[in-house]
């Protein structure tokens, strides 16, 4: 190894980086690159004047050589960084006592994939849970079993899941998968954010279950438990909750033409108050200036075209010119260039 950079051979796994992490959690730095058979470590000495994530970035132009072959090398290289600064920050949480290591290896090896069970299972429930409008005099009939047969879910055929089946459902698996938070703080640090994240989960489990309870008695406008049940997946998750980070992330650096986005739409409302004033199009589609920005917010997903058009269209044709004027700009300008955007940064 030459420049403090190790040989590909050297490197056997994932697990090769945490045996070797207390040699570098000090004064060195750690970058690693994984291909198909190995992992290539490089090694820098660290300034106590700058923090980790620094280090690494600065490090990524420098570190690059003949042993890491990549078409791409600085991007790789930084997205590298910032999983192995993840690791290693993640790795400090970590208690490091003998009897903390070994219950860590049995929850690994007994535990954890139950708990994974736990949480694919509980957003399904969501998909087999009666919605609310079902408890509605105007839609009841559409969810009430006249022949004794199940009621099904529209176009899937499923089976909806019986009220006392969602509440007993939700209590085994936020319960259990609680429980599963209260073993793993035997081998972790409790740090002012996990507990404050724990606190979290217990409330919006508490709220998930008395809302599955309360549903059974009363007919509400509004399922709760819908709402909770993604927010305690979210909560509880890291990889989710890191990627909904990361999708805030780019919703602000994106403000810019979000702004845009909603000023065109706000523009084409006032417009569209103006040259349907006293039509059709304003009588029984445009009735309001609220429905007007929804139904162009709608528009821009070609979701209700051409249905939204078609009475302005058959009482004057030269309103297809405002349509259209709509749709080049937000769908095809403003709207791709969102979608670019996100996929760009993410």
């Amino acid at each position: 190894a030459e420049d403090g950079i190790r040989d590909a051979q050297e490197s056997r796994g994932l697990g090769d980086v945490y045996k070797r992490q207390a040699e570098y959690m000090g004064n060195r730095l750690v970058l690693y690159k994984r291909d198909k058979t190995s992992l290539t470590f490089i090694t820098r000495s660290m300034d106590a004047s700058k923090n980790m994530e620094d280090h690494l970035m600065a490090s990524v132009p420098k570190a690059i050589t003949s042993q890491v072959d990549l078409d791409d090398s600085d991007v790789d290289l930084k997205l590298t960084a910032k999983v192995m600064h993840r690791v290693l920050k993640e790795r400090e949480t970590m208690k490091t006592d003998e009897e903390s290591k070994r219950f860590r290896l049995r929850y690994n090896k007994h535990y954890y994939y139950l708990r994974n069970v736990l949480l694919v299972v509980l957003p399904l429930i969501t998909f087999f849970q009666q919605p609310a409008w079902c408890k509605s005099s105007e839609y009841a009939e559409d969810c009430t079993s006249v022949t004794g047969k199940a009621i099904t879910i529209p176009l899937s055929r499923l089976p909806y899941l019986d009220e006392k089946v969602v509440a007993i459902l939700d209590t085994v698996l936020m319960v259990g998968l609680l429980v599963f938070k209260i073993l793993k703080r035997r081998f972790v640090k409790i740090t002012r954010g996990r507990s404050f994240r724990e606190l979290i989960l217990i409330f919006l489990a508490a709220a998930t279950i008395v809302a599955d309870i309360v549903d059974l008695w009363y007919v509400v406008p509004i399922q709760v438990s819908m709402f909770t049940r993604p927010l305690f997946f979210l909560t509880y998750t890291n990889a989710v909750r890191a990627t909904a980070t990361l999708y805030l992330k780019i919703l602000y650096r994106s403000k810019e033409i979000l702004s845009i986005m909603l000023l065109n739409i706000l523009v084409f409302t006032l417009l569209a108050r103006v040259i349907f004033r006293g039509s059709q199009q304003e009588k029984f589609v445009f009735t309001s200036l609220w429905e007007t920005a929804l139904q162009l917010l709608i528009l821009q997903t070609t979701c209700n075209f051409p249905d939204v058009m078609l009475l302005a269209y058959k009482h004057n044709r030269l309103s297809f010119f405002y349509f259209f004027a709509f749709l080049v700009i937000q769908y095809l300008m403003l709207v791709n260039m969102t979608v670019s955007f996100f996929y760009y940064h993410y």
